[in-house]
């Protein structure tokens, strides 16, 4: 019989309120592949992709201020490690824990967060990915007004692709039509650069693994072309290549996707940037 948790693609899952130490712990904890347990996969916290569930600090307040802004029920589940000073409704684990336990405890997670996607699809029902990139901690404290005049509108134009192949232009291109956005290609730094001076750019995506293009560089050359216009800078880093967090802040990037990327996964990060509906 086989295995009826099993996935290519490993679910990824977002840390919130660890230390460092803890969070390598659970990085290299969750790498590990099980049999009879679903796989997972810790997010950088530059990662662009929407987590499938969440594993927070629950002795943190900040960590649970922030997960009361992402988590919705089943669909969007948290488990909290350490008991809370307050009743949450969020499954939780005592600490210290045991990584049976904890991985008995998100695989439960991940079967009801399943479940609840099978049951909106049925009903013809699209689950919203999460818009928000920064977290509104003092939601008590802060007037509407202020809030919302804080708030950044989605950047107007189209979308950039800096890639070797024209494959990820082409089907970007598809999904874009209906919401009348184009998709450029550009296949190198040079002609990227060109395209942003001449073209309102809303998102550029660049593929770390194009020959001859310096990623970072890239961010920074097209950042100081265009210093008053908004838009996001987004790598798509394949396996081989290692994200340097300070240097892609430096250079403007707004973070990254890892490859192989699945359409959903790209289309819910650029959602973050783009008025896509």
């Amino acid at each position: 019989m086989s295995n009826p948790r099993s996935n290519k693609r490993p679910f990824a899952i977002r840390l919130i309120g660890f230390d460092a130490a803890e969070t390598a712990r659970l990085e290299i904890g969750l790498a590990v592949r099980r049999a009879g347990c679903w796989a997972y996969i810790a997010l950088h916290e530059d990662n662009l992709r929407d987590p499938d569930l969440f594993i927070a600090n629950g002795t943190d307040m900040k960590a649970l201020a922030k997960i009361s802004y992402h988590c919705a029920g089943d669909i969007r589940p948290a488990l909290l490690l350490g008991t809370p000073l307050v009743s949450l409704p969020y499954s939780s684990l005592p600490t210290p824990y045991q990584w049976p336990q904890l991985l008995a405890e998100l695989d439960k997670l991940m079967d009801k967060r399943i479940d609840a996607l099978k049951r909106l699809k049925a009903a013809g029902v699209v689950a919203i990915a999460e818009r928000r990139r920064r977290e509104r901690l003092d939601i008590d404290l802060t007037e509407p007004a202020e809030y919302d005049a804080m708030r950044r509108k989605p950047a107007e134009g189209g979308v950039l692709v800096v890639d070797k192949a024209a494959v990820l232009r082409d089907h970007l291109a598809g999904v874009m039509m209906r919401h009348k956005l184009t998709v450029g290609l550009a296949v190198d730094a040079a002609a990227a650069a060109d395209y942003c001076s001449r073209f309102r750019v809303a998102a550029v995506l660049v593929n770390t693994s194009t020959p001859g293009v310096d990623a970072y560089a890239l961010c920074r050359t097209i950042r100081d072309l265009n210093p008053k216009r908004p838009f996001a800078m987004i790598l798509l880093a394949g396996k081989s290549f290692h994200y340097d967090a300070a240097r892609a802040r430096a250079a403007g990037c707004d973070g990254f996707l890892g490859k192989p990327l699945a359409p959903r996964h790209l289309l819910e990060a650029l959602k973050k940037f783009l008025p896509l509906h």
